[in-house]
């Protein structure tokens, strides 16, 4: 799978610029366009950017390279579910965890909307040792947020506040704690228990650092 950003210079506007697309390779390729375009001259072939010769080029990146992450990221899941590229899904805004939970149509499995009752699922599956350190996760979350935590709003955003809430914690227990948030949310999309799914990680180092900041 190739994602590259692409000045499309077989079609050009009445402006006389170019639209910037997203090429999607796989097998096949796909174009995805980004609504902004700029002339040739503009364009660094280099960097895959609009130069600063265009007056709108700070407005014109920031446009391409949010639709740029936009499709790494659902490459992402696709690689987490461990499904087949669809090109075509992939271009689109469509949830992808729940067309392939529709398809999979497998009722036995429980879907969650709450963390709190995907962390009790995630609880069950180990013994004693384990399931203690989980439960000291759960116990840290209902200080934070009470006793709901509604997965389809966790994302990078969420996830960054998560972060900030566990400072208190000290640098090697949030850490631990993270791990175990990670963990679950991750397990819960691979067995199909939830709808609504976002990629997310944290970088070690930076977590650390921020963590003994904070202190």
């Amino acid at each position: 799978m190739k994602v590259r950003k692409e000045l499309f210079k077989s079609k050009t506007l009445a402006n006389g610029e170019h639209p910037i697309a997203i090429r999607i390779h796989h097998k096949k390729a796909k174009l995805v366009m980004t609504g902004v375009s700029t002339k040739a001259e503009y364009w660094n072939k280099e960097k895959l950017a609009v130069k600063c010769q265009d007056k709108k080029y700070k407005e014109k990146n920031k446009i391409v390279n949010d639709e740029y992450l936009r499709i790494l990221q659902r490459v992402t899941e696709f690689d987490t579910i461990n499904r087949p590229y669809d090109l075509d899904l992939l271009a689109s805004h469509e949830e992808i965890t729940a067309i392939y939970n529709e398809i999979d149509d497998n009722e036995t499995i429980p879907i969650y909307t709450n963390f709190f009752d995907l962390l009790d699922a995630k609880i069950q599956t180990y013994e004693e040792g384990s399931a203690r350190k989980y439960r000291q996760l759960k116990n840290a979350l209902i200080k934070i947020y009470g006793n709901e935590i509604a997965i389809k709003s966790i994302n990078k955003t969420w996830f960054a506040t998560l972060e900030e809430n566990l400072k208190s914690k000290g640098v090697k227990q949030a850490k631990e704690l993270i791990k175990r948030f990670i963990t679950t949310y991750n397990w819960g999309f691979t067995e199909g228990h939830i709808l609504y799914y976002k990629p997310i990680s944290y970088n070690k180092r930076a977590i650390q650092a921020s963590l003994k900041k904070g202190h």
